[in-house]
């Protein structure tokens, strides 16, 4: 796990109109902080957002299952958490909940070498096509094996706020502001809703106080926060200025 990446959300101004949407594929109301256009007397500071030196890949995953078809499958206890000597595989105690899980979806858990222990923030669309549940750092090790995660969350529903969920660093929810499956193609319209982001949290993120809403919270090394802008922290919402011509970039 890297603790130092948290989520904030980012949002660009595009003007829509929608009448009817699928919250399958496009999830909460219009009013949920991942689909509110921001409000023409907006102010914005700048994000003082230290430039990279480097570059490397870290992949970050958001676990979604909208098959609420599924088969319904027990989701028990493990406690390996984000320890590399240990799997996440195993059963370790009692059943969290139940969840329509496909059966054949692999979900690696940590390990030693090459060293892995992924966030694998997970969320399913329960057997009523309304709430979502919420876990991690989730597992299925192997086919025909247990599902294994350590905590669950409050469960949300598709047509509710969509802000608590399961990224530890911030308690914000981990389906609003995915890029889904299909909207960053060529061919694909503007994405119509913010998007969230990962930024390095000892070079950009404000110690004290470490979050704003809508977080709830900070990370647990938030002692190590040495970013300059008050603004800039968990749960900010970054967006480019209307002045701003993206076509000049």
């Amino acid at each position: 796990m890297m603790k130092c990446l948290l989520v904030v959300v980012l949002s660009v101004l595009v003007p829509f109109s929608v009448c009817s949407r699928d919250l399958l594929k496009w999830p909460f109301p219009n009013w949920a902080i991942w689909n509110l256009p921001i409000g023409e007397n907006a102010v914005y500071v700048p994000a003082q957002i230290r430039r990279s030196t480097s570059a490397g890949l870290y992949n970050d995953y958001d676990l979604i299952s909208m098959n609420a078809s599924a088969p319904l499958t027990p989701v028990y206890l493990n406690t390996d958490a984000w320890d590399p000597n240990k799997t996440r595989c195993d059963i370790e105690g009692r059943v969290l909940f139940n969840a329509p899980f496909p059966q054949d979806w692999v979900i690696p858990g940590n390990t030693k070498y090459p060293k892995s222990t992924p966030n694998s923030f997970a969320a399913f669309l329960a057997s009523d096509g309304r709430t979502i549940l919420q876990s991690s750092p989730l597992a299925h090790c192997s086919v025909g094996g247990p599902v294994t995660a350590w905590v669950s969350y409050t469960n949300m529903t598709l047509d509710g706020d969509g802000i608590r969920g399961t990224h530890g660093g911030s308690g914000l929810s981990n389906l609003g502001g995915v890029i889904r499956l299909g909207e960053f193609t060529p061919d694909s319209p503007p994405i119509r809703h913010a998007i969230k982001i990962n930024f390095w949290s000892e070079e950009n993120y404000y110690q004290n106080p470490c979050y704003r809403w809508p977080a709830i919270r900070c990370d647990g090394d938030h002692s190590k926060y040495n970013g300059s802008q008050p603004a800039m922290k968990p749960g900010a919402l970054l967006a480019l200025p209307p002045s701003i011509n993206i076509g000049t970039f």
